[in-house]
């Protein structure tokens, strides 16, 4: 920001005598912490008590927002103590942005603290503080921390945003619980939980070929600030929304127009777009796809490994995806009961119960337990033989 600029008309707003408003005084405070001018922020704040106008919530709130986005959440403290002092009593947003402050400074340990002081003021957790809670105890790989937030969160009726869902979503991906977090990212790519999902409609029941594609990105942008989302989720919940539509040519060409925005496509992503070709009987780009993705330095989990087997089944290439499914273990990806039953359905499809039977037992052995899907294949195969 243009602090000397802001500073000079802060001069003009003094000659005038504007001084009994807090609004300028306020306005002033927030440009200052924004731009982490820490300092000239505590001198507005010593002018605006020379001159005898008196903080108010907003003022401290904003001195406090400042510190703890600058790492220094033990002076945020102590400009509520300050605020306290003066029969100034927290609100919910002060309390919020405290609670970031804490898990930005990794003094995590502090906030069931501060959680308990505001339940002893009367005050309850918002959306926004969950959401707080969630990025954080993500953040430190404390899921069960992020999970019991959540459960409170929808028990007291609060709806998760894609925001929340994608935060917890991304946690369980690096501990490696792949089927939790593609139950939620399948709530995303469902739409149930995108703000304003209907600008979306137009894009998968149209023909992409005949929309402007730089228009629809200006579109996704507006969406992305509209909803207070980063464009980067915006982006891939469209490009779901064309894949599940099966308009996998389109996400394509979406995607290429995305790439000049900035956007940086990541597992999700990639895994969508496998996922569609490979719905699509479109194996060999999935798998260009698979090796695009390497390439960058993304590393196919097993929900990506088991679409491009789904894909190579359907599209008849059983003894194909039995190679890949025995080179798993060297690609460092453990084959989980979807993987299992994807090739024992299609062994049974194709009348090979023997090998069936043996995947089963493989899949005994290894310490994954058969479920009903697998049993069902079975019966099934042996009943039509």
């Amino acid at each position: 920001g243009d602090s000397e600029g802001a500073l000079m008309l802060w001069k003009h707003v003094l000659a005038r005598g504007l001084t009994n408003s807090r609004i300028p005084f306020n306005t002033m405070l927030n440009g200052l912490c924004k731009m982490g001018k820490m300092i000239e922020a505590e001198e507005i704040l010593d002018k605006m008590q020379e001159l005898g106008c008196s903080p108010d919530g907003i003022t401290y709130r904003t001195l406090s927002d400042g510190y703890c986005k600058a790492g220094n959440v033990e002076q945020a403290f102590k400009v509520k103590d300050v605020m306290e002092s003066e029969a100034i009593s927290p609100s919910i947003e002060m309390y919020n942005l405290l609670i970031n402050g804490l898990f930005k400074a990794r003094k995590f340990s502090t906030v069931s603290d501060l959680l308990a002081e505001m339940h002893s003021r009367g005050l309850s957790p918002n959306i926004v503080t969950y959401g707080a809670l969630i990025a954080g105890w993500c953040k430190e790989g404390m899921l069960d921390k992020a999970f019991g937030a959540y459960f409170e969160m929808t028990g007291k009726g609060l709806v998760p945003n894609i925001i929340i869902c994608s935060t917890i979503a991304s946690g369980l991906y690096r501990l490696g619980r792949i089927d939790e977090a593609n139950m939620l990212l399948q709530k995303i790519s469902d739409f149930d939980l995108v703000p304003d999902h209907k600008c979306f409609e137009k894009f998968f029941k149209s023909d992409m070929k005949q929309l402007d594609t730089r228009k629809i990105a200006d579109s996704l942008d507006e969406s992305a600030r509209s909803s207070l989302l980063p464009n980067n989720v915006v982006y891939n919940v469209v490009i779901a929304g064309l894949c599940k539509s099966g308009k996998v040519d389109d996400a394509r060409r979406m995607i290429s127009a995305l790439l000049l925005r900035g956007f940086v496509p990541d597992n999700f992503t990639y895994c969508t777009l496998i996922h569609g070709f490979s719905a699509a009987g479109k194996v060999n780009e999935a798998f260009n796809l698979r090796d695009e993705m390497l390439k960058k330095g993304l590393i196919p989990n097993i929900a990506t490994y088991n679409a491009l087997i789904n894909g190579l089944c359907k599209s008849g290439n059983v003894d194909r995806a039995l190679k890949l499914f025995n080179k798993l273990h060297l690609k460092g990806v453990a084959p989980n009961v979807i993987t299992y039953n994807t090739l024992i359905d299609a062994y049974c499809k194709t009348g090979n119960t023997g090998e069936a039977l043996k995947l089963k037992d493989k899949m005994i052995e290894e310490g994954t337990a058969p479920s009903v899907v697998t049993y069902s294949a079975l019966i099934d195969a042996f009943c039509k033989q």
